[in-house]
């Protein structure tokens, strides 16, 4: 007897083949609205848009690819579920504790971010792909038309960013316009996989080759060459002496959080004391609360980060050879040694320190752990064997020694002596607490340390800083309630971004004592240390500051200005304010420079200065009075500092 077509093979196709084609169609939308907009409210950021048109395309995508493994519905919108809450939920944490979303090139840090998990977060970055593999894995099938979907759709996507990026920015975008300098904007309108898609795309349209020799020549030219009279010493001292240069992992002064109810200073008053005497001075950070690698290049090589060369800066290690301050003050005959108790790779620094030029690097394993904080060598033992190693060297000549410490990385672990001697956070959560005692011990360390180096070495150049602030706890609301910055906004206005970005700097000239160098960025550091033993700063380094008188500090939501006048603007375009004209020119300028030297022909180290200048235009005013006027930061005053400027091209709407 012969079969009707509803008994035949087309209704075992339809029966086995029809919910993997047609279930995530219905899916991937309702999950992507619902559970974005429970992520949202909770978190409690704007909802933005429910189905944007870029994050769609990605979770069909992922859909697709789920269906295409599964035997049974439920099981799939489950996993699904939790993989759609996932994005959500990283993203809103991610702007929730600090200030802004997961980039393409944050994920570059993944693996180190990884290593530094206590068992609590690890679990919890750890739950929804376990909840998902084990979903994935009990209703393991495979279905080639599904499969064939996902595989389609995502070489749509991937073809897209690869020959038609302006295309994947467009479906990311969705009809929106996007903000430039505002990504957690961009990331509520984009949704948090499609702005991952747009900013791929987005780098790729921004990608360029490195630049060429014309285009240095004329980066340079543009540089004015000036005298940094500034910086220099107050009296005569021997230019090859010993500098030590130490980098304070989340070193910030916690008593500026007036809610949080401390008993007592978190910082050790011996410390106090010499921060005071030196003016109670502050470097710019370009991150928050991480990537301490791109402070290390700023510090040490006076290269900025982030608007300049976005990612981590160490995150695969330097293309090239860079002539950074280890390797300056190498030539004057001082041997250049790094000291940091993690693992020597973390952050590729086993790599990275050799190309600027460290001799030496003493890692995790070349130190006893007699003292620990957590699993973390602790800061008192560090110096003390820092200490050491630089004593039983006393007979080599001067040296550079640089020590990046670990103590305060959060989550900010205590040892029981240190535990003993804390501080209280009457009106914080419990992290506050912990964060001012490891404060309070570093501090005394460090006051100790420093009195040390210069009982040995009096004529020693000693300049201690932190490197970006801390994270306290999931959300920024520590920081709102204290009135520093708003936790949607924590680079809305320039009194919040200067706050956002400021962290502390001693700088003790030997016999001269603390020295008030006001307010810079970290940039600044190698040209004020070169500046205090009498060394010249060479041309590309000159090229790299800002002009004279002037301190920028570029960061994802602009570029905070310090006009000569004490004065501030955050400048989102050259053409807000004559300030921001001044600052964009030199950030085109930088940004020119800087990649020549860290990826392309270097150029700028064999171009002669001022070669085939253009005559230098006058330096702009800082804006004017009336409601265009640069408001007045709070906290401590801008005070001029050294520096070069002038004109280059425009840059991108990133300035990357």
């Amino acid at each position: 007897m012969a079969r009707s077509p509803a008994e035949g093979p087309l209704a075992a196709f339809s029966a086995r083949a029809s919910w993997p084609l047609l279930l995530p169609l219905l899916s991937a939308p309702l999950l992507t609205a619902v559970l974005g907009k429970a992520v949202r409210a909770i978190a409690g950021l704007p909802h933005g848009r429910l189905l944007p048109p870029g994050e769609l395309a990605v979770q069909l995508v992922l859909a697709y690819a789920l269906a295409a493994i599964a035997r049974r519905p439920v099981p799939f919108l489950l996993a699904q579920a939790f993989a759609v809450l996932a994005c959500h939920a990283g993203q809103a944490f991610r702007v929730s504790a600090m200030g802004g979303p997961i980039r393409p090139l944050d994920l570059l840090a993944a693996p180190e971010l990884v290593r530094i998990l206590d068992l609590r977060w690890a679990s919890v970055l750890a739950a929804p792909i376990a909840l998902v593999a084990a979903l994935v894995v009990g209703n393991l099938a495979f279905r080639r038309l599904p499969a064939a979907a996902a595989a389609g759709g995502a070489a749509l996507l991937a073809a897209a960013l690869a020959f038609r990026p302006g295309l994947a920015a467009a479906l990311a975008d969705g009809g929106m316009p996007y903000v430039p300098w505002r990504p957690t904007e961009n990331m509520l309108r984009q949704g948090p996989t499609g702005y991952l898609l747009g900013e791929l795309a987005r780098l790729r349209l921004e990608r360029r080759d490195p630049p060429t020799r014309d285009e240095v020549r004329t980066a340079l030219a543009s540089a004015p060459v000036e005298t940094r009279g500034d910086f220099r010493p107050g009296g005569p001292g021997p230019a090859r002496r010993d500098v030590v240069l130490i980098l304070l992992e989340s070193f910030w002064d916690p008593s500026l959080l007036r809610a949080a109810g401390f008993d007592r200073d978190p910082v050790d008053p011996s410390l106090r004391a010499l921060w005071r005497a030196g003016g109670n001075a502050t470097a710019l950070s370009p991150e928050f609360g991480g990537a301490t690698a791109n402070c290390e290049m700023e510090v040490l090589c006076g290269i900025p980060t982030r608007l300049v060369l976005p990612g981590i800066a160490f995150a695969s290690g330097l293309p090239n050879d860079l002539p950074c301050l280890p390797t300056l003050l190498s030539r004057e005959g001082l041997a250049a040694e790094a000291f940091h108790p993690n693992d020597a790779d973390f952050w590729s620094r086993d790599t990275a320190y050799p190309r600027i030029g460290f001799s030496r690097f003493h890692a995790a394993d070349e130190f006893v752990l007699d003292d620990l904080d957590g699993d973390r060598l602790s800061d008192e033992s560090l110096f003390r064997q820092v200490r050491d190693q630089t004593r039983a060297a006393a007979g080599a000549g001067p040296r550079l020694t640089y020590v990046l410490t670990l103590t305060g990385h959060w989550p900010y672990p205590l040892g029981e002596r240190r535990r003993a001697d804390a501080v209280s956070a009457a009106s914080a959560p419990p992290e506050v607490g912990a964060y001012a005692t490891s404060i309070l011990h570093t501090s005394r360390a460090l006051a100790s340390f420093v009195e040390q180096v210069l009982a040995a070495s009096p004529d020693a150049l000693v300049v201690a800083l932190g490197d970006h602030l801390p994270v306290l706890g999931e959300s920024l609301d520590v920081y709102a309630e204290s009135g520093l910055f708003d936790e949607r906004g924590i680079e809305e206005t320039p009194e919040a971004f200067r706050a956002v970005a400021s962290v502390p700097l001693l700088v003790v000239d030997g016999r001269n004592g603390p020295v008030d160098v006001g307010t810079i960025s970290q940039f600044e550091l190698p040209a004020l240390v070169l500046g205090r033993l009498g060394l010249p700063v060479p041309p590309w380094m000159s090229a790299l500051l800002p002009p004279a008188g002037w301190h920028f500090r570029p960061r994802d939501q602009g570029v905070l200005v310090l006009s000569p006048d004490g004065a501030s603007r955050l400048c989102l375009s050259r053409e807000q304010a004559p300030a921001c004209e001044v600052a964009f020119l030199w950030l085109q300028r930088a940004r020119v420079v800087a990649r020549d030297l860290v990826e392309g022909r270097q150029f700028s180290l064999s171009t002669p200065p001022n070669e085939g200048a253009p005559p230098a235009p006058p330096v702009a005013d800082n804006g004017g009075g009336g409601t265009d006027a640069i408001s007045r930061p709070r906290g401590p005053s801008s005070r001029p500092a050294h520096g070069a400027g002038g004109p280059a091209r425009r840059p991108d709407p990133h300035g990357r």
